[in-house]
């Protein structure tokens, strides 16, 4: 009877895992590509691959 019971947990856990991990790809924000650019913009400007004024320009673009 143990086993029959640790079967059924196993398997409802695996299928609630598998809801949460395949659900997160289908409740994206509307506004996740922006933040993922302006996080990209601000990895270039520390970098130093743009200077002040680029950045300050193409942020003010992904904010509109």
């Amino acid at each position: 009877m143990s086993i029959n019971l640790i079967f059924w947990i196993l398997l409802v856990a695996l299928i609630v895992y598998l809801f949460r991990k395949l659900g997160t790809g289908f409740r994206k924000p509307a506004f996740a590509g922006r933040d993922d650019a302006l996080s990209i913009l601000r990895e270039r400007f520390a970098r130093g691959e743009i200077d002040s004024e680029e950045y300050e320009r193409r942020k003010q673009d992904l904010h509109r």
